[in-house]
């Protein structure tokens, strides 16, 4: 299939066949003057049968507008006679590819934009339609069709009078400009188009918009040899720099790329086309609060609760910039909203509302909603590593390890029963590793890497066993694979660090150490290890500064006078840090 997304308009000009001669010439005329006008819209066509003709566009997104343009002028001629007919054209509108395009022979060529056209125009006439698009997706197919049936209804209500101001305003006029060009007031154009009811053409347009954008990615992303949209999608907001689905989906993939400042860019520049887009609004958080600017993701946050009371996204992310700020009580209340509001649908608020429970202390409180939860979802690993990691720290192992089998015997029922999706398979694998079993998880991770070669955390997961496991060798190529995979984490330099310093390759360990901190400046365990290789190249000052700093920013950590002197005493074994 090939990139460029044409349309087809073939179309046919309304009761030709009921006028007298002079005005079926008339008609055509009228037709021929509106084809060759918008020939600056680069609107190739060609007239055949006498009342028909067949145009094509290189632009499917404008296709719906031109044909607009056609309609509204055609209707806004009048015939000379008395006759009761009123002027109008049906057409059908085809979207797909087209093969061996020569614009000096359109009749001549053949593709999915022209099988998508022309067949269903005689259709039209049985159910007295006089629009109608197809494209090669059946699910935007039916909704393009509801849509067409409410234009026809508006259209079918047209007078010549707002027809022509219809015409004129798609041609860009200003209302101002159209007032003078009729010799009315502003105030009677603005009349004529509410009555032509110009604001749902406008919606509707615009949706149609939305909807060609939406295929376009989908043909140029599978015409891609390379996994990599980027270029694909900058080069779409380029060439469309007012789609705002253009620029929704390339600051998803910037965001999924780790780019999250310039994710937020895209962002804005989408909102700016379509202003109510919640789910772009909900986006935009997101990378707000991922590239650190969380007073400005609060704002966005609180701007959709004042639209929309129950947002779950809007009251998680309050939660999450509350947790990050430290307002555990803040945070704490809008988990508690957003896990109302979700019920059981959704993990993410009731795993927030159980850590930051933990860390206010209220271990009872935070139990009672882990085991709630876990009762009627078994296997949700976020919630299970929660209650292990505290029932651990409470000394009660058992019931820890109980937590996580459970969680494993119903991951294993959920697989049966819906087939090895690869999501199930990492938190599979994810719970294997929390209680040990790095053979079990081994061989899920495999399964995953072979299906999905390029999946990062599975990569990273076995770097993990391999490390513990003591195969440095291992984990160091598996952790050179999921960076090379997402360049972006900053604990993964962190973590290849670790790796090389057990290999004692102190120089590499502190040329990756260095890269996390430059990525993330405010991890604390950064410096740690930074020290540790600094004092094992023979710079024990440095590392004296370092891990001051480090227990200066988490006091949990070893002072700096203990570090150096079980580094002077051969006590600190590097494969702890």
């Amino acid at each position: 299939m090939g990139k460029n997304l044409y349309a087809v308009l073939t179309g046919d000009l309304v009761d030709y066949s009921k006028l007298e001669a002079k005005e079926r010439t008339e008609y055509v005329n009228n037709l021929r003057e509106i084809l060759s006008e918008l020939k600056s819209k680069n609107l190739v066509f060609e007239i055949f049968r006498g009342d028909s003709f067949q145009a094509v566009l290189p632009s499917s997104r404008d296709a719906l507008k031109v044909a607009l343009i056609i309609r509204s002028y055609v209707i806004s001629r009048k015939f000379d006679s008395d006759r009761k007919i009123k002027p109008d054209v049906k057409i059908a509108i085809g979207v797909g590819n087209i093969e061996n395009y020569n614009e000096r022979n359109i009749s001549s060529c053949d593709g999915e934009a022209f099988r998508n056209s022309g067949p269903d125009l005689d259709r039209m006439d049985k159910k007295r339609q006089r629009l109608f698009i197809k494209t090669n997706w059946p699910i935007l197919n039916r909704e393009l069709k509801t849509e067409c049936a409410l234009l026809d209804a508006i259209t079918a209500r047209w007078t010549s009078i707002q027809a022509e101001t219809i015409y004129n305003t798609l041609l860009g006029k200003k209302q101002s400009d159209i007032a003078e060009l009729f010799n009315i007031s502003q105030s009677n154009v603005s009349l004529r188009l509410n009555a032509a009811n110009f604001d749902a053409i406008t919606v509707m347009m615009k949706r149609y918009t939305e909807i060609i954008d939406g295929g376009a990615i989908h043909i140029f992303l599978n015409g891609m040899n390379t996994g990599d949209a980027g270029p694909v999608l900058e080069c779409l907001v380029k060439r469309h720099p007012d789609s705002p689905v253009f620029h929704r989906e390339y600051g998803s993939y910037l965001s999924d790329k780790g780019d999250h400042r310039e994710a937020v860019d895209e962002y804005y520049k989408a909102l700016a086309k379509d202003p109510d887009d919640l789910d772009t609004r909900i986006s935009l958080i997101h990378d707000l609060i991922e590239s650190d600017h969380l007073s400005e993701a609060e704002e966005k946050c609180e701007e959709i609760l004042r639209i929309t009371e129950d947002s779950v996204p809007a009251l998680f992310f309050l939660g999450e910039i509350n947790e990050m700020k430290g307002n555990l009580s803040e945070a704490e209340k809008y988990y508690r909203k957003a896990a109302l509001y979700t019920g059981d649908d959704d993990s993410h608020p009731k795993e927030g509302l159980i850590r930051v429970l933990f860390n206010q202390n209220k271990s009872k409180e935070a139990e009672e909603e882990g085991e709630n939860f876990l009762n009627l979802h078994p296997f949700v690993i976020g919630i299970i590593e929660y209650m292990y990691l505290h029932k651990l720290q409470k000394g009660e192992g058992e019931k820890a390890i109980e937590y996580v089998l459970k969680g494993i015997e119903s991951l294993k029922n959920e697989i049966k029963k819906i087939g090895e999706n690869t999501e199930l398979l990492f938190d599979l694998a994810n719970m294997n590793y929390l209680i040990d079993k790095y053979p079990e998880a081994e061989i899920i991770l495999s399964k995953i890497i072979e299906k999905e070669p390029d999946n990062q955390d599975a990569h990273n997961l076995l770097a993990r066993i391999y490390s513990l496991r003591g195969e440095y060798f291992k984990a160091e190529k598996e952790i050179g694979i999921s960076i090379s995979l997402d360049p972006k984490k900053s604990g993964n330099y962190l973590f290849k660090g670790q790796i090389l310093q057990n290999m004692e390759k102190h120089q590499e360990a502190k040329n990756n150490i260095e890269k996390s901190i430059k990525m993330n400046p405010g991890e604390p365990t950064t410096y740690f290890s930074l020290g540790i290789s600094e004092y094992a190249l023979g710079n024990p000052e440095k590392a004296r500064i370092l891990f001051k700093k480090a227990h200066d920013m988490n006091s949990s950590l070893p002072t700096d006078e203990n570090m150096i002197s079980d580094l002077n005493s051969g006590s600190f074994d590097s494969g702890e840090s």
